[in-house]
């Protein structure tokens, strides 16, 4: 989706794209790649070797990553209702969020019936 943005004004030969503004980056775009991002990269390694890590970072993440696209469907609905076109995030931010919850669930099956200790 964000190519949509990016890629035309690559084509046409103008500088940035219209809808940064006086922007001179896509900040939450850049929040996403540099906070997100890397940490969510470690767990899913950690994760997939069975590592303690991973058993911790893995959950967590799948559980964050369900809530934050359940926020953006939420955004879609409310720009459907007001008229704004939401193009292709209709079809792909559900799926991305069916994949979120099903991770979700994987990751925190080994997990039920656990007691903590305190």
């Amino acid at each position: 989706m964000w190519l949509q943005v990016i890629v035309p004004p690559l084509l046409d030969g103008s500088f940035y794209p219209a809808g940064l503004g006086h922007f001179t980056t896509m900040i939450v775009q850049g929040f996403d790649l540099a906070l997100f991002l890397p940490p969510s990269l470690l767990a899913g390694f950690a994760y997939l070797r069975r590592r303690s890590l991973g058993d911790l970072l893995g959950p967590i993440y799948a559980v964050f990553v369900s809530l934050q696209l359940l926020a953006l469907i939420a955004k879609i609905v409310w720009m459907s209702r007001i008229g704004v076109s939401a193009g292709p995030a209709l079809v792909i931010i559900p799926a991305l969020l069916g994949g979120a919850i099903a991770a979700a669930v994987l990751a925190l099956r080994p997990h039920r019936g656990t007691r903590l200790v305190a």
